[in-house]
């Protein structure tokens, strides 16, 4: 864009276009609306159907502003950014870690490091380190300046070397900066590497690496968010988190985790539709795990109850069945699958 005027002309258009003419749907967007609901089912069960539907077209427009942040921060970003002087003078009393989600404008607080050339390390999983370039164009001229002069440095978590990495850039000042709900590195039959916590009234099981790592460097934790307003970016965190000396590191993690989430459902409960990972959560869910059955009482369920049902399609664009409420998935009928379409399950309503 060469002008705020012609930014935000475009993203009145898209507006426009998402909320006036309805989403445009495909079998990703079907499954993503069928995932986001089982979980939203589970973690909000005062919400029905509608409430589903209205927070995942909201959550549709949140992912457009998040590729367009990336586009604005080659340029100059439009929105208001207010309490960034403020986190940015506490963080730099003392080098740390900072704790953020995929919540809002997530991605802002790569650009305002880069932008205050504060030094720091990001840490990501497997994937995203080896995508990194490709995601993050509009930020190739400030990551180039910040590595060449050694402010900015990429860590793949998942390299046997990453402790001693963040070890050396923490002890020459750099923060390392993580998403605690970061599902890359999530992988059944390994629970052993997570934590159980209360999240929203439920129980989940997060990694706990990350916080062990903070009380093995005694670095302090920062948590924060990029809250999304109208025409404002709002940067909010919470107390500063401390390791202490000689505490255990395994009650540390667990009671940090615990801080970290509540402090995160506060938020969630207010603006649930700019968390990008609903429709990932049954990675977290102790109870969750995808299945297939098959259906013999087909007559009897009330398939056609959005609450309990969604479809799913395979790889292979076979439509299935999806039983929300421990995500089993059966073949049925492709007739009953169009009558399911009609009435919400994905497509026009």
């Amino acid at each position: 864009m060469d002008t705020v005027q012609d930014y935000t002309k475009e993203l009145q258009r898209l507006h426009d276009r998402l909320y006036k003419e309805g989403i445009d749907w495909n079998q990703t967007i079907v499954n993503r609306l069928t995932d986001m609901s089982a979980n939203m089912a589970f973690f909000f069960p005062e919400l029905d159907y509608r409430a589903h539907r209205k927070i995942f077209r909201d959550s549709l427009w949140q992912l457009k502003m998040d590729t367009w942040d990336l586009k604005l921060f080659a340029g100059t970003y439009p929105y208001k950014i207010r309490g960034w002087k403020g986190f940015l003078q506490k963080i730099r009393a003392q080098t740390g870690m900072i704790c953020t989600y995929h919540f809002g404008a997530y991605q802002l607080i790569n650009y305002l490091l880069l932008r205050a050339r504060e030094p720091f390390a990001l840490l990501v999983g497997d994937k995203v380190y080896n995508e990194w370039e490709q995601r993050n164009t509009g930020l190739e001229k400030l990551l180039g300046r910040a590595r060449r002069k050694g402010r900015f440095t990429l860590i793949n978590a998942t390299d046997r070397a990453s402790l001693r990495k963040m070890y050396e850039l923490s002890a020459r000042g750099h923060h390392l900066l993580v998403y605690v709900d970061g599902l890359e590195g999530i992988k059944y039959g390994k629970r052993h590497l997570l934590e159980q916590v209360e999240f929203l009234g439920c129980e989940i099981e997060v990694p706990r690496g990350a916080i062990s790592v903070a009380h093995a460097l005694k670095l302090p934790i920062y948590p924060m968010l990029a809250v999304r307003g109208e025409n404002t970016i709002s940067i909010e965190s919470m107390p500063t988190i401390a390791p202490v000396a000689h505490s255990n590191r395994t009650l540390f993690a667990r009671s940090v985790l615990y801080r970290l989430y509540g402090w995160f459902g506060s938020y969630l409960v207010h603006w649930p539709e700019q968390w990008t990972n609903w429709p990932f959560l049954q990675k977290i869910r102790p109870d969750a795990q995808y299945r297939c059955g098959e259906w013999y009482t087909l007559e009897k369920e009330p398939y056609d109850d959005p609450m309990q049902y969604g479809i799913y399609y395979r790889s292979d664009g076979i439509c299935d069945l999806y039983r929300k409420r421990d995500l089993v998935k059966f073949s049925i009928a492709q007739e009953k699958i169009d009558t399911l379409r009609l009435t919400g399950y994905g497509g026009s309503p």
